[in-house]
């Protein structure tokens, strides 16, 4: 009986054991392998009031935390993905708009690749840029990826002023063909309070249920943008007519300068030739008259060639000093005088407009040498001290001004000199020390940078 009872105890502790430990324990071992595996999905089965119960229940808790944990942490990963995705997305369409629009000017063609940008990362279907302001009833349509038959179907309108609105983002609804009413969103394309066109974007397709708050800011910074291009290309044109402009004006101010003069001057000769012939004074009269007007038929014709090469006149890349020496190369060739160049301009910066003032005082001054001064030689020297004083002096060997200071005028004294204010400086007349005639340039580099030679004189000229 004692065995007997001994074994019942032994297999009843024996069962009792499996039970209440052996089984609860390898639960709680497989839920840690689960968990260990990050599935935080299993639960303990094992819930009883004891220890192991008690365990149990510590573990279904912990489990349910992690898992809402890392729910949590994997919607944070998600979002911020979401976020980097959006922000690269926001910096490509940005950047290949900057490039577009710096690369070229903002025709047809670049904007339309623009928009086709912008479809493919907002799925919308069509869009177009349309150049106006808010009440004109008639816009330009300056570029779009839809075909004319979807243009003609999409923009029945009685105006444009749904698209154009207020001059805020804004949606508005328009009759599309035979597919009924379609959603639209207008942006305004804008540089600060100056409004030139509006962006506007078909909302079908993907895009049907409207647009992102993020895509619509970046749609607004994308709209900034054409509309700094389209302002900067429009001050580009008139900063090009405003030098056209002043290109004529100096044209003209050339051809009053000097052409007109000798022109004046043949009309005076005509007059005193007709009156000559009907006082009959004279075949000797007529011939001194019809002199005059040979002499002044040359100095018109020889004005009018150096107009040209004056307003062909290309200057040197290379800079000032390399145009000197184009310009003594070229007027060596051009006579049997010997001219030479001391160039000590060094490290000295010219704006363009300066060196072209420079270098029509030097022709001029060389010009004058060829035919009036009768000379064998003649310089051209050219000083930039550290302070950024300029001076230019051309000497030759000839026979001087004498008595004809009087003449100045006729010898481009006039146009040197405003040459010479436009530079900030002051040009004189005087005598070399061999004998001949020098004139002297002075002005400084710091008057060129705001002299009204930036305002005035063009590179083309």
């Amino acid at each position: 009986i004692s065995l007997v009872l001994t074994l019942i105890v032994v297999f009843v502790s024996l069962y009792l054991t499996q039970k209440d430990v052996l089984l609860p324990l390898r639960d709680l071992l497989s839920c840690a392998n689960a968990a260990r595996n990050r599935d935080f999905s299993v639960r303990s089965r094992y819930l009883n009031d004891d220890e192991l119960g008690q365990l149990g229940s510590a573990f279904n808790l912990m489990a349910e935390d992690l898992s809402r944990v890392y729910q949590d942490l994997e919607s944070r990963v998600k979002e911020k993905t979401a976020n980097l995705e959006r922000s690269n997305q926001s910096l490509e369409l940005l950047y290949a708009t900057s490039r577009r629009l710096s690369e070229s000017p903002p025709t047809t063609a670049v904007l339309t690749e623009l928009i086709r940008d912008i479809e493919r990362l907002t799925g919308c279907t069509g869009g177009s840029i349309c150049i106006g302001r808010p009440g004109d009833k008639q816009a330009y349509r300056l570029a779009t990826t839809q075909s004319a038959l979807q243009v003609h179907s999409d923009c029945q309108l009685p105006d444009c002023g749904d698209c154009f609105g207020n001059g805020e983002t804004h949606l508005f609804e328009a009759a599309s063909g035979s597919d009924g009413m379609s959603r639209y969103l207008s942006l305004p394309i804008r540089d600060q309070e100056q409004q030139y066109g509006a962006l506007v974007l078909a909302l079908s397709g993907p895009a049907g249920e409207g647009l992102d708050e993020w895509q619509q800011r970046l749609l607004e910074a994308v709209a900034s943008h054409i509309a700094i291009s389209i302002n900067m290309a429009r001050q580009a044109s008139q900063s090009r007519m405003l030098s056209l402009q002043e290109e004529r004006s100096v044209i003209a101010r050339e051809l009053h300068d000097s052409l007109a003069q000798s022109l004046s001057y043949l009309k005076i000769q005509v007059s005193r030739l007709e009156k000559e012939i009907k006082e009959g004074s004279g075949q000797s009269a007529a011939l001194q008259v019809s002199g005059m007007l040979r002499k002044g038929l040359n100095g018109a014709y020889r004005q009018l060639r150096e107009l040209l090469t004056t307003f062909r006149l290309r200057i040197n890349p290379e800079g000032l000093s390399a145009a000197l020496e184009d310009t003594v190369n070229e007027y060596r060739e051009r006579s049997s005088i010997e001219i030479t160049l001391d160039d000590r301009i060094a490290n000295c910066q010219f704006n363009p407009n300066a060196e072209i003032h420079v270098i029509q005082i030097v022709r001029e001054a060389l010009s004058n040498v060829l035919r009036h001064a009768s000379a064998t030689k003649a310089s051209v020297d050219v000083e930039c001290a550290a302070s950024g004083l300029v001076k230019v002096m051309i000497d030759d060997d000839g026979i001087g001004l004498g008595e004809e200071v009087e003449m100045l005028s006729h010898y481009g004294l006039p146009i040197m000199q405003e040459r010479a204010e436009w530079l900030g400086g002051k040009l004189s007349i005087g005598v070399s020390p061999s004998g001949g005639t020098r004139v002297t340039l002075t002005f400084s580099v710091s008057d060129t940078d705001g002299s009204p030679s930036h305002n005035h004189l063009v590179r083309g000229m």
